[in-house]
């Protein structure tokens, strides 16, 4: 919806609200949408896997191109377990957009989902595999930082990540389905954040400057990291604008049967540029209108008493002549809020100190050294223009 006022025929799913948003944006049902080609500083991804053991195929993989990490291992991932939920939010939920129903009951099978988005470590290695249907640029984000979120990539970057991500270990990696999405944001929860009713600063990154580092806020119930703000996450599905006619078995729901497929998890490894969905356009008389920008969005989040949180969103409209927001304004006498310094200051369970992250950044000094010493093609440098 990245100054939208409604969805154009192929628009695409992103969810878990981002760091200029305020409460009302980051709940566990909000819906965007944008373009699959966009790439702006609010949107990253995570990725899914199926349950399935390692593949032999990854050992193969690692030889031919002379791979010196285990790929398996580059994505800390964590078992969503299986289960039902109902998907969407009650009428009587506050902040509450209409195409955030109607509630449905949905049924999903265990499967893997990324502890965190994906890191600008991890995207480095990725973009340099092999590639199955276009260029990544290696370096493509705004806020840099190896453990920030990778940013400034489209909904069809995100599915190469994939590709290429499934085609070196032999798994099926993919973008979660938005009812994965939404059924791990919760993690077993009903209520409008995965930490209850309200949100403050200390528990995700949201109405703020810029990206923070993956795992600067606790993680929900079920061990899983920046649900809530911090980066927008692509989802597989097409736009919808209710939910009435959508799969109740956690698979994406796509308007052709193109090569996401409806399995959930299905392999993106797939061809892009498959036919696009008819038009979905919010019905005129919703109960709630959305903004038509970012700015406007943040004057309006402004203006209202934003219950949802302890914390009043003040307007991040951006300053003039510049595309990022001015620093938000916060109530007369109130401290501010203190963030983490670094990806060593988090909390209890900071992944800054855990065997993946140390191994990650190894892999990401080696990977970015041999990037700085393979000259760029011709084509590369035309990507990049």
């Amino acid at each position: 919806m990245l100054g939208s006022a409604s969805a154009s025929p192929d628009m695409r799913i992103l969810r878990g609200g981002s760091w200029i948003y305020v409460p009302r944006n980051c709940r566990s049902a909000f819906r965007d949408w944008d373009h699959p080609d966009a790439r702006n500083q609010y949107g990253g991804f995570r990725v899914c896997c199926l349950s399935q053991p390692r593949s032999i195929f990854t050992r193969i993989f690692q030889r031919i191109f002379s791979m010196k990490h285990d790929l398996n291992t580059l994505i800390p991932m964590v078992q969503v377990p299986s289960g039902s939920f109902l998907m969407g939010s009650p009428p009587d939920e506050k902040g509450r957009y209409a195409d955030e129903g109607p509630q449905h009951q949905v049924t999903l099978e265990s499967f893997l989902m990324g502890r965190t988005p994906i890191t600008q470590a991890q995207w480095l290695v990725v973009a340099q595999l092999p590639m199955v249907t276009h260029y990544l640029n290696p370096d493509p984000s705004l806020f840099k930082g190896d453990d920030r979120p990778v940013e400034k990539v489209s909904w069809f970057d995100a599915v190469e990540f994939c590709a290429r991500l499934s085609q070196a270990t032999g798994r099926a990696f993919s973008l979660p389905s938005e009812a994965q999405w939404e059924y791990a944001c919760r993690a077993g929860t009903t209520t409008p954040f995965s930490f209850g009713e309200t949100i403050n600063p200390k528990h995700a990154n949201f109405n703020s400057n810029a990206t923070t580092p993956v795992g600067s806020f606790p993680a929900n119930a079920w061990g899983l990291y920046d649900m809530n703000g911090n980066i927008w996450e692509w989802c597989a599905d097409h736009w919808h604008d209710s939910y009435n006619g959508a799969p109740a078995d956690g698979s994406a729901w796509v308007d052709v049967d193109d090569t996401l497929g409806k399995c959930s998890g299905a392999s993106c490894a797939a061809a892009l540029g498959t036919a696009d969905p008819a038009s979905a356009v919010r019905p005129p008389g919703s109960a709630t209108t959305r903004p038509t920008s970012l700015t406007s969005l943040g004057s309006a989040s402004a203006a209202q008493d934003d219950t949802l949180g302890k914390y009043v969103g003040a307007s991040f409209a951006a300053a003039p002549g510049s595309s990022l927001p001015t620093p938000a304004a916060r109530p007369p006498g109130s401290a501010a809020p203190s963030r983490p310094a670094s990806a060593t200051t988090l909390v209890s369970a900071s992944l800054a100190s855990s065997p993946d992250m140390r191994v990650l950044r190894t892999v990401m000094a080696r990977a970015r050294a041999e990037l700085a010493a393979k000259p760029p093609t011709d084509k590369d440098q035309e990507e990049t223009k």
